[in-house]
């Protein structure tokens, strides 16, 4: 089954950053104009997530979000696609990369070497990623997210 594209809408990047933690291959640009995420999800075979009806309008499998809340536009999201729990928190959630497992010397402070041994790195944007506490948080959440994407789908 070839990977879903997200093209998301730029009034929505905390929606976006959350596809990412969820393993979801998703572009997003702050001020990306509508006929470039129109092209784009033309050219790329991507799904438009959008709270524009206009733009949702003029590709036919785009996602119509009609609310504000967050928890509530990735349960929207998850009625139609399930997460994958082996790609959560796989990507990085500036750029959309695919993490890669890094030896962080020299690139993390030697404090946060000392207390985590995994460490992820985006070859793209050169961030550096390890699970620490903000990371387990947001584990905490995918996971119920994951959770509540399998209930949506067995129904």
């Amino acid at each position: 089954m070839p990977e879903i594209l997200f093209i998301v809408d730029t009034m929505l990047g905390t929606l976006a950053k959350w596809l990412r933690v969820l393993g979801f291959d998703t572009l997003y640009e702050a001020g990306m104009d509508d006929d470039t995420i129109l092209q784009l999800a033309i050219q790329d075979e991507g799904i438009i997530i959008s709270r524009d009806r206009e733009l949702c309008g003029r590709k036919p499998d785009s996602i119509l979000l009609r609310t504000t809340d967050l928890d509530e536009q990735i349960i929207s999201i998850l009625n139609i696609y399930s997460a994958d729990k082996n790609k959560i928190l796989s990507r990085c959630l500036d750029c959309n990369t695919v993490l890669e497992i890094a030896v962080p010397e020299g690139n993390v402070p030697e404090d946060i070497i000392q207390h985590y041994d995994e460490f992820w790195h985006c070859e793209d944007c050169g961030k550096y990623y390890w699970p620490g506490s903000h990371y387990e948080n947001m584990k905490k959440k995918a996971n119920i997210f994951h959770l509540l994407s399998l209930a949506i789908l067995s129904l």
